[in-house]
């Protein structure tokens, strides 16, 4: 009899001993499964911060070239980017946003995102975004948490662009003059001759002294070929080709800087580009082109200009034969270009911007 009963209490013992042990195999499966996945929505809500970020500058960008447009525009912006690109199948989510300036400040007034008509304000040069997440749990349901919640914040602002490459560049230059004085359509005409006639009802901007309007992507002013359009702009082209075929297919592969030099001898604008320009029309017309200062070095086939800024603009035209004052290059001003690439706070602003994440 005795025997029976330490049976059945090492029985019980053992039922309770399994028990806890379920319970601590839980508590730590809770702890791995939904700890990893806790890691991977913070993850997550900081990636959707810093796009929604990036995405309400932009629209900031957008309503201030247009006249300090409503706050309204920039909230829809983050909102539209929240609800639709990761973040919609948790249980909660709740955002704000608020301006900041040029140094990524909020300062001592914060003005938050309004989805009302208000304007946005003139100092405002980019927005910062705080977020809280909040998402169902696995295994940690049983031990009483049902959902858990991580937080996220980004901010971004917007600046003049330091230095561009690539395919976005056009071999095209325009004055400083050009630059601050026309407005988003204007049709731009760059010609080569002091005395040269551009179409009716376009702003003719040369470049003197030079040539034209076209410029050497080269830092070292290498002779310019001719190219060859079926590999600069069909197939893959010649990654260290100096020539102003590639240049108006491909853009460049030396980054232009504000205040670096840019050679100007590039010869009168050649009908032998005219397949070059066109194909650039037909399928890459909008770009940006370096703006020069009012200080140019040397003269005639020596000039060399100062970068002072980038504009984007979009090709409409050209004329390439006859005498160097029937030859030019329309193209439309276009409000603003967002690229990657660092923010200057000297540069000319003619529309091309940086966006950067400030941590």
């Amino acid at each position: 009899m005795r025997t029976l009963l330490t049976s059945r209490r090492a029985s019980g013992q053992s039922i309770v001993l399994v028990a806890l042990t379920l319970l601590l195999l839980v508590a730590f499966s809770g702890l791995g499964v939904d700890g990893a996945n806790a890691f991977n929505q913070r993850r997550n809500a900081t990636n959707a911060a810093d796009a929604a970020a990036l995405a309400g500058t932009r629209a900031l960008i957008a309503q201030k070239q247009a006249g300090g447009g409503a706050q309204s525009a920039v909230f829809a912006a983050i909102e539209d980017y929240l609800q639709t690109h990761g973040l919609e199948n948790g249980i909660d989510l709740q955002w704000e946003a608020f301006f900041v300036d040029r140094f990524a400040e909020m300062g001592e007034s914060p003005v938050a995102v309004s989805n009302a008509g208000a304007p946005v304000p003139n100092s405002a040069f980019g927005v910062v975004v705080e977020l809280e997440y909040t998402f169902g749990t696995y295994f940690m349901t049983v031990l009483g948490r049902p959902d858990l919640t991580v937080d996220a914040e980004a901010t971004a602002v917007y600046g003049p662009l330091m230095a561009a490459i690539g395919g976005d560049l056009i071999p095209l230059a325009i004055s400083q003059q050009a630059a601050q004085g026309s407005n988003n359509g204007d049709m731009l005409c760059i010609f080569g001759d002091v005395n040269g006639t551009c179409p009716v009802g376009t702003q003719a901007y040369g470049v003197q002294p030079g040539n034209f309007g076209q410029v050497s992507f080269n830092p070292n002013n290498a002779p310019n070929t001719t190219g060859n359009f079926n590999q600069d702009c069909i197939q893959t082209p010649a990654q260290h080709e100096d020539s102003m075929s590639r240049w108006w297919c491909q853009g460049s592969q030396y980054a232009l800087e504000i205040g670096g030099q840019l050679w100007g001898d590039t010869g009168m604008l050649s009908n032998s580009l005219a397949q070059e320009m066109q194909w650039r029309i037909d399928n890459r017309p909008v770009g940006i082109v370096p703006v020069f200062g009012y200080s140019v070095v040397g003269n005639g086939n020596n000039a060399q200009y100062t970068i002072v800024g980038f504009m984007a603009v979009r090709l409409d035209s050209f004329s390439v034969s006859g005498q160097a004052s029937s030859r030019w290059v329309l193209a439309e001003r276009v409000d603003y270009f967002t690229t990657a690439g660092a923010m200057s706070s000297g540069a000319v602003d003619a529309g091309v911007y940086a966006i950067n994440l400030v941590r």
